[in-house]
């Protein structure tokens, strides 16, 4: 009856205007949206915002360039790393969808890095034929599905039995979808193996990357050209391919390099990666990436005199960045 009752009697969700900017406040997430074009970015906040950013005046992530570009915006901002599992927020987003608000745009376009990059992909089948830009996504931390993935210990307060807690059952709905991650990194790996394998859904591994991937992309000068052909969905597989390949001019890219080698207690690989380094970074980034391979040399070469010490003060994946 107790269930009955709040079906009827719950708080009407408001509708939004397209034309007018608002904001819309939830107990736990906030809606912004701007006005724009004819395009719509559905933005979602990832777990390194929520930890580091104040709440309150937060901006929608990615908000300085796709304003720029003229596209209308809606920020979806998190109090909590709770990953979306949240009823208020998905009967929001469900209403909205059903009064068509979605759409009302030509095309919409969900994304997100890491806890973000997991909403744009789950939250595809609101709105059909979208196109969705997800950065090194988890496909659920439902511990009965995702058990070994222990990297956001928050998630697991939450309930993975509300709609939308599988990425893999949703993202098929998107017209597109692009998925970067890094493949070195097995656990970000594992995640889009659980994905569709379908002509839509456009998996793109960058080597090196590291766990968010737009540090490296920006990093090179290509993340404004990788995301406007993506929100066209003109960006296809080899273009991508071509683009990033040019991440050896990334200081952040050896560095990645010098985390996976570190992790894994490949000694050996660490002169590779200055070899590789000395050809493609100026003398100034050269010197940064000593005093970080010197570290590493130090730490495995301890490790090797103290076997029963494996595994200490590497870095895992859980270092890097959300």
């Amino acid at each position: 009856m107790k269930r009955i009752m709040n079906i009827f009697f719950r708080t009407p969700v408001p509708l939004p205007a397209k034309d007018e900017e608002f904001v819309h406040d939830l107990p736990s997430h906030r809606l912004q949206y701007r006005p724009g074009g004819s395009t719509l970015i559905v933005s979602f906040d990832n777990a390194a915002r929520v930890d580091k950013e104040a709440y309150v005046d937060r901006k929608s992530w990615g908000e300085s360039f796709y304003l720029r570009e003229k596209h209308s915006l809606l920020g979806v901002i998190a109090r909590e790393t709770d990953w979306y599992r949240n009823r208020k927020l998905i009967r929001t987003l469900e209403e909205w969808a059903k009064c068509g608000f979605f759409r009302s745009f030509d095309r919409v376009v969900l994304t997100g890095g890491s806890m973000g990059g997991f909403a744009a992909m789950t939250f595809a089948s609101l709105v059909p034929g979208c196109i969705v830009i997800a950065f090194s996504p988890q496909s659920t931390l439902d511990p009965k599905i995702a058990l070994s993935d222990n990297r956001f210990p928050s998630s697991r307060r939450y309930s993975w039995r509300l709609p939308y807690s599988d990425a893999a059952a949703n993202v098929a709905a998107a017209g597109k979808a692009y998925i970067i991650y890094d493949n070195l990194l097995h656990l970000d790996r594992w995640h889009v193996a659980r994905l569709p394998d379908a002509e839509h859904i456009y998996k793109l591994p960058i080597p090196g990357c590291g766990h968010g991937g737009t540090p490296v992309i920006n990093q090179i000068g290509f993340f404004k050209e990788i995301t406007r052909g993506m929100i066209s969905g003109k960006m296809e597989a080899g273009r991508f391919r071509r683009l990033v390949r040019m991440r050896r001019r990334s200081s952040l890219y050896y560095f990645t390099l010098v985390d996976h080698a570190e992790y894994r207690g490949h000694l050996s690989f660490l002169p590779c990666i200055r070899k590789l380094a000395s050809l493609n970074l100026p003398e100034i980034e050269l010197q940064e990436l000593d005093d970080r391979l010197s570290l590493a040399i130090k730490r495995l070469s301890s490790l090797k005199k103290s076997p029963q010490s494996r595994g200490r003060g590497l870095v895992s994946e859980t270092s890097n960045p959300s």
